[in-house]
């Protein structure tokens, strides 16, 4: 009983917490409806409903998102800020900053 229970508690403990920062992050591929698919996923301590900003170094600021899937090594975010659409792009490198 202790052992499901202390699972569970730990298990939330490992997303993505506020103000965490995970670098160098490539978008994949773009979908429809504002939905990316970054190369990140579980092992980078990422969870479905994460809410993360999406940045990079010389455009700053570029979109907030939201975590609608995820695997192993990738992730699928549904972006619903985005005040630049021009600063999202495959060619570019991002940092993901938690946000609760």
């Amino acid at each position: 009983m202790w052992f499901i229970l202390g699972s569970l508690l730990i298990t939330s403990a490992w997303a993505l917490d506020a103000t965490e920062r995970i670098q160098k992050i490539k978008i994949i591929r773009v979908l429809s409806d504002n939905i990316v698919m970054l190369d990140r996923g579980r092992e980078d301590g990422i969870y479905k409903n994460d809410h993360a900003k999406l940045s990079q170094e010389e455009g700053g600021y570029s979109a907030r998102a939201i975590c609608i899937r995820v695997s192993a090594n990738t992730s699928y975010w549904r972006l619903y800020r985005i005040p630049y659409a021009e600063t999202i792009s495959k060619d570019l490198m991002y940092t993901l900053v938690g946000m609760s």
